[in-house]
């Protein structure tokens, strides 16, 4: 991977701006990518349908689970540990439906110029289709939020 990044000043002059950032997020994409998975079974799984359906089979089995392991915490011990009991009206608020308003403050607060999310979609990209976009993101962050 280490040759296709331009060396120095000359490199990047030669090549410009708009494909030196192509190229950066070409050695991203394959430096962030499972290419190669182990099913429990121990056969390796190479394809994107296999592996995709071997993780969302491992962790749909681990949603729910109840680790033994793991001991309960009481409320005293947080509040000692936090050093904060929420009031009545900030609990209140943690459970409370998440508005319209909510949800497209925080579209538009959030930084367009910065790396796409997962689905390579930027910030950017809600922001400026907001009118065509905006309904169905709403729609899904308040069924996130019911589910």
């Amino acid at each position: 991977m280490e040759q296709l990044k331009p060396k120095g000043k000359v490199g990047q002059k030669k090549r410009g701006k708009g494909v030196q950032k192509s190229l950066n997020v070409a050695v991203r994409q394959r430096a962030n990518s499972i290419r190669v998975l182990q099913d429990s079974q121990g056969s390796n799984l190479d394809t994107f349908e296999s592996i995709s359906g071997e993780l969302v089979r491992f962790f749909s089995g681990s949603l729910g689970v109840v680790d033994d392991n793991v001991e309960p915490v009481s409320d005293d011990l947080l509040k000692e540990l936090l050093g904060v009991e929420l009031t009545a009206e900030m609990q209140n608020s943690l459970i409370a439906p998440v508005t319209n308003k909510e949800i497209k403050d925080v579209i538009f607060t959030m930084n367009g110029n910065k790396a796409p999310g997962p689905d390579r979609y930027s910030a950017k990209f809600f922001q400026v289709a907001w009118s065509i976009v905006g309904n169905d993101v709403l729609s899904a962050v308040h069924h996130f939020f019911c589910v």
